[in-house]
């Protein structure tokens, strides 16, 4: 490889018929310590694990299962057997001097053996992730004796950015984007705006300014009309940058369906993204909400417990599924899914909403309330979580917190505070008050609030809908013909 020095290898002879090539990849770990290494080492890791995930044949195990283990001692071999990997790549990245060295070990996890070890020696000054990741991933398919088809090992080849700097840029905009909390979004969308700087032909990180925008408004952080076309302008341009690009098609088919309710299109653009790449999480997911939204809930729990399984330690995809099985009234199924949930990521701030709800919806109004009140600090920038306070007060008994709630909510729309119109209608359905619950609907439709697609499947609602009203909102928003 031009550039490199190869320091070591050494390689053992694997059976090509083994069963179960799945394989997790580590973080590679930034030896010394150098912060100005670190988004080296952790795009070195990146890179790996979506490349591998083109070959056909090998299952690479989810980012946020390897994630979880940041920090903590466990060997690799163990890392690989918790989150049942046939094998592990491990790996490390050390400068010194002018020189960086990147070492990578392919390690046999029922055997315990190293399979396949080189380390690469490179001038600290190039700062090209991209050929260490292409030398690593072929070595590894070799080792693997996976073959690797045609446009396999063009996907290999292909480098969304000749940017290192852009690359690094993007890595922690996806970083912050997994979190959702309003702080974490902005800081998203900042990320992905640097990159696009460095690299203005960039289509992921145009597909991640679009999603860091989108999820802003579903989140109810800002006003859904403030971002909508700036949300979908990034995707429409990541898209005439790549229009291969999964990413950019499921940012598309977000818009079309949680800010647009185009279920039609938002359906195509799914459809289209998963096409393209059938073991994307976050289509799945979307693709789940698209269910919803066409009155089609086993479809939906499946496709969102796809994503569960392609991505089982994202707290996100954990969440939704809880959704899911709430609004098909599966209330004991979504409690047990929140407490998986809480068990794996106690501090998610949607955590406590999902098991909230679920608990109202069985009558476990002590557990309800419980649970609300233990919820992180993140939670209450989330318009929606104030929401599920107020109705679960009125609901339990507890009117004068759930006027409280309003009247924070209006305190807050004084200061010039976003507050959707939907949390108020929630809380108002659950006090009784019909006409003022009908009213903020009405404006919740009018601002374009996204939940307003969950009405014919949201039971905090489900007082209304024998009022003649309730039908013609459905229609409005296109929930029936």
């Amino acid at each position: 490889m031009a550039g490199y020095l190869l320091l070591a290898r050494r390689s053992a002879t694997l059976s090509s018929d083994e069963p179960g090539l799945s394989i997790a990849v580590l973080e590679f770990k930034n030896v010394g310590g150098d912060s100005a290494n670190r988004p080296f080492s952790y795009g070195m890791s990146e890179e790996l694990s979506t490349a591998l995930g083109k070959v056909e044949g090998l299952r690479v195990l989810a980012r946020s299962g390897v994630i979880r283990f940041r920090g903590k001692d466990v060997s690799p071999q163990e890392i690989g057997r918790q989150l049942h990997a046939r094998y592990v790549l491990d790996g490390g990245v050390r400068i010194g001097g002018t020189r960086r060295r990147v070492s990578a070990q392919l390690i046999d996890v029922a055997k315990g053996n190293e399979i396949w070890s080189e380390e690469y020696d490179r001038d600290a000054r190039d700062r090209d992730v991209f050929a260490v990741q292409d030398e690593i991933t072929r070595a590894i398919v070799a080792a693997l004796r996976v073959h690797l088809s045609g446009p396999a090992s063009a996907a290999l080849a292909k480098r969304s950015t000749e940017s290192p700097e852009a690359h690094d840029l993007y890595l922690q905009g996806r970083y912050f984007f997994a979190k959702r909390d309003s702080t974490s979004l902005r800081k998203a969308q900042d990320y992905f705006e640097r990159a696009i700087v460095k690299d203005p032909s960039y289509a992921l990180a145009y597909a991640g300014l679009s999603d860091a925008y989108s999820h802003r408004a579903v989140f109810g952080y800002v006003p859904p009309h403030d971002i909508h076309s700036k949300a979908k302008d990034a995707a429409l341009r990541a898209l005439a940058l790549d229009s291969t690009l999964a990413e950019a098609h499921t940012s598309l088919g977000f818009i079309d369906l949680f800010l647009e309710w185009d279920w039609a299109t938002a359906g195509r653009e799914l459809d289209r993204a998963l096409a393209l790449d059938p073991r994307y999480p976050d289509a799945h997911l979307f693709h789940g909400w698209y269910f919803v939204a066409t009155n089609r809930m086993d479809d939906a729990i499946r496709e969102v417990q796809t994503a569960v399984n392609l991505d089982p330690f994202s707290s996100v995809n954990n969440a939704r599924l809880a959704s899911m099985l709430y609004y098909a009234r599966r209330y004991n199924e979504a409690v047990a899914q929140a407490r998986r949930l809480r068990e794996m990521d106690s501090m998610f701030f949607q955590v406590r909403v999902e098991l909230a709800r679920a608990y109202l919806q069985l009558g476990q109004c002590d557990e309800a309330l419980a649970a609300m009140k233990h919820a992180p600090e993140q939670a209450s920038g989330a318009a929606y979580f104030g929401g599920v306070w107020g109705w679960i007060n009125a609901r339990c008994g507890h009117p004068a917190q759930a006027l409280a709630e309003l009247n924070r909510f209006r305190a807050e729309a004084r200061e010039g505070r976003y507050v959707s119109h939907y949390s108020l209608a929630i809380i108002h359905a659950a006090l009784g008050d019909s006409e003022q619950a009908f009213a903020q609907l009405d404006s919740a439709y009018a601002e374009g609030t996204w939940a307003m697609f969950t009405l014919r499947v949201e039971p905090a609602f489900d007082a209304l809908r024998a009022d003649p009203r309730f039908a013609r909102l459905l229609k409005k928003v296109g929930l029936v013909s």
